[in-house]
């Protein structure tokens, strides 16, 4: 293992102790430089730097929290395409897909913390929504069937909206979904995607 591997797995290990020890502020010290010295010769995984904004959401800096959310997700398809550029278009495209899905799970978990519901709403949603683009592309229809049903959509969602005091959407929201559900492409997703934000009143 090179010199900087090792180091940054060191300071990786020390952001989980710091965590663990409640001293957050220690742990966000220690992701930003174990992040400044990755070189991208090494892969590593979304969930290590989902880390980052989860730490600063738990430690009250939620809008530094959704900035760096927001950063994740515009570099995601930057990032697929330098570290998988051996793959064809469609496959990083997947992938790019994928870790998007999971971006939005722990924006959707950062938001019920702070309890923003219709942020929760629109980013589980989108978070359903990219995995299915990414199932799509790759051809796995058995496991996109379930996520293009009406009624497991349905059951998914009404709960939150409930909670929110926003059942008078759940009509609305469907058809958004079924519009996007028909062929679960890029385009759909943007139409998709500023359809939430539109009925959930969310700032581009």
């Amino acid at each position: 293992m090179a010199d900087t591997e090792k180091q940054v797995s060191k300071l990786l290990m020390k952001a989980t102790q710091k965590h663990d020890e409640k001293k957050l502020d220690s742990a966000i010290d220690c992701l930003r430089e174990a992040y400044d010295l990755m070189d991208g010769t090494i892969f590593y995984p979304i969930a290590t730097f989902l880390r980052l904004p989860l730490y600063l959401q738990q430690s009250g800096r939620y809008p530094e929290a959704r900035l760096d959310f927001e950063n994740l997700l515009a570099g995601t398809t930057a990032r697929i395409n330098r570290e998988f550029s051996h793959i064809s278009g469609d496959e990083r495209e997947s992938l790019a897909a994928m870790d998007r899905s999971v971006i939005y799970d722990k924006m959707r978990l950062a938001a019920q913390r702070e309890k923003h519901l219709p942020h929760v709403i629109c980013w589980k949603i989108l978070s359903i929504a990219n995995r299915a683009v990414g199932l799509n592309l790759q051809r796995r229809g058995a496991e996109l069937y379930p996520l293009r049903n009406r009624d497991i959509f349905i059951n998914g969602v009404s709960p939150l909206l409930k909670k929110a005091k926003l059942l008078h959407l759940s009509e609305s929201l469907v058809e958004c979904w079924e519009r996007f559900a028909r062929d679960c492409s890029n385009p759909a997703l943007n139409t998709l995607e500023a359809d939430l934000h539109r009925l959930l009143e969310i700032d581009q």
